[in-house]
């Protein structure tokens, strides 16, 4: 079995929340790019399927492996203060639509298995670092 394999099997998703916000919502408010730092590319990230209102978007494993090695989860934090959590998240319920990096879900249908800090997160899944 592949890396790639082994982290397309994984059945948790993972979402990063500063309070009760998302972290990508959190670092694009009006100021985020006060900085000058340029925004690392995203462009791997397909456009989400048409769904609902209130869909919660979760990472897969692939999708949160790309989010870190991208550089982009390291943009988000840098750009927002305060703790930032890191969320295991079983959901597998109901979901609006989904692609290999992102799931859309309603959030009633999210079930936070495990809370830690994020570099722990990264450690227990074999990712070292931010890029």
């Amino acid at each position: 079995m592949t890396d790639l394999d082994h982290w397309r099997q994984l059945r948790n998703y993972y979402r990063f929340m500063r309070g009760e916000e998302a972290l990508e919502q959190a670092a694009e408010g009006p100021n985020a790019d006060d900085t000058g730092v340029p925004r690392p590319d995203a462009s791997w990230l397909a456009a989400p399927p048409v769904v609902e209102p209130d869909a919660v978007t979760l990472w897969t494993a692939l999708g949160l492996k790309r989010y870190v090695e991208s550089g982009l989860l390291a943009w988000h934090i840098s750009r927002v203060g305060g703790q930032i959590d890191s969320w295991v998240v079983f959901s597998a319920i109901k979901v609006y639509g989904q692609n290999e990096h992102q799931v859309f879900c309603p959030p009633d249908q999210i079930r936070v298995i495990r809370r830690l800090p994020v570099p722990d997160l990264l450690r227990s899944l074999g990712l070292s670092g931010m890029a």
